[in-house]
């Protein structure tokens, strides 16, 4: 599927780094075309796609990724962000379609043991914010349809809403200030003992 204009054609397939930004406006639309014909047989596109709404979205005038997705792909953020997970666990040698993608990723049956798909997700979540769609696709998935719409709100933050729920280990007092000392000066660092003695001796 492609978009012609004066100076050639834009292909769907096009590596974004080969298509000037000026042009990116015709990838998208020729991306919808293709999308539109591609995923009831297969999706694996959607990795390529996906990735590249991260460098595109602001270019083309949408306020984050997931617009971009809703209104430029005409697609279901949620949806797609577990679908382009599962494809990344999984990754298919065959075409496969998004119907069969959403389900095996809602209900299993993926090619990888449950364990290496947990550490997975695990080290999805630890990335941060650049899975906010995935997180809030997880929260929805999950039942917990309240945070993921504060989470889409921007009035709690996608690592908050993991922590809460589990998804996330939360940090202890004591790990968020061994997390803290590489940042001390030297001389901060002398004082320190002082320092939790005294709170010693005044919690005591």
């Amino acid at each position: 599927m492609a978009v012609t204009i004066d100076s050639g054609p834009v292909d769907a397939t096009n590596f974004l780094r080969h298509v000037p930004q000026e042009k990116w406006r015709l990838l998208m639309l020729a991306r919808r075309q293709f999308l539109d014909i591609r995923l009831p047989y297969d999706c694996r596109c959607l990795i390529q796609f996906v990735n590249d709404t991260q460098e595109m979205f602001t270019a083309l005038g949408f306020a984050s990724p997931e617009a971009m997705i809703r209104d430029g792909y005409g697609l279901e953020p949620a949806e797609i962000a577990l679908a382009v997970e599962w494809l990344k666990l999984n990754p298919p040698k065959e075409p496969i379609s998004l119907k069969a993608v959403l389900e095996l990723g809602k209900h299993g049956g993926d090619r990888k043991s449950e364990k290496v798909k947990d550490q997975g997700v695990a080290n999805t979540l630890m990335r941060g914010s650049t899975n906010r769609a995935y997180i809030i696709a997880r929260l929805d998935r999950d039942g917990h349809h309240e945070l993921a719409a504060k989470v889409r709100d921007k009035k709690l933050s996608a690592n908050a809403a993991a922590e809460e729920v589990g998804y996330r280990k939360k940090s202890s007092a004591f790990e968020q200030i061994l997390k803290l000392l590489p940042k001390l000066t030297a001389g901060e660092r002398r004082e320190l003992p002082a320092v939790v003695g005294e709170q010693t001796e005044r919690a005591a």
